[in-house]
């Protein structure tokens, strides 16, 4: 057979839409369709650095107050035990106490994080059980109970890793 000239040579890329990265375990990041937020939209901020390259910030409010900023990561899971970690930005972390909820099959679990004293790392928030479904979640508001509009607090990638 002869060969024709300008033969092609296509190259092909996979990329996983579920959140999963293989047996790095399901990562729901700030850009992802898992995470949503809520609350005062003129106090969201986001930046180009963090995991995946991009981040969401806001202030800190002192308790529950009309329209405060609340994101939540909701993964595709396979019922099971996993651990739970967040990633902590080097950035736009200065609260020492991000309170965590950690939606499991037994129910909720608070881990209060120093953002200021973990940059740029994954932290663990816990193993627990989940059931595969839409219960199963991380919830992190920017009530901190530290003065008022005072501390940074980052919202970026969460990951459930198969125990």
């Amino acid at each position: 057979m002869d060969r024709i000239a300008g033969d092609a040579v296509a190259r092909l890329s996979w990329k996983r839409t579920d959140g999963s990265n293989g047996s790095d375990g399901v990562v729901v990041d700030d850009t992802n369709p898992g995470f949503v937020k809520g609350g005062s939209p003129t106090g969201w901020h986001t930046e180009p650095e963090g995991y995946g390259n991009r981040l969401t910030w806001t202030r800190n409010n002192t308790s529950n107050q009309p329209n405060y900023n609340w994101g939540r990561w909701y993964p595709k899971l396979k019922p099971g035990r996993y651990e739970v970690l967040a990633y902590i930005p080097y950035r736009y972390t200065t609260t020492a106490r991000a309170r965590y909820w950690v939606s499991h099959a037994d129910g909720f679990a608070l881990r209060i994080v120093d953002q200021s004293a973990n940059g740029d790392r994954w932290v663990s928030l816990g193993t627990y059980s989940f059931q595969g479904n839409s219960g199963d979640y991380v919830s992190l508001a920017d009530v901190t109970g530290e003065p008022y509009l005072s501390r940074l607090i980052a919202w970026d990638a969460v990951k459930w890793v198969k125990k």
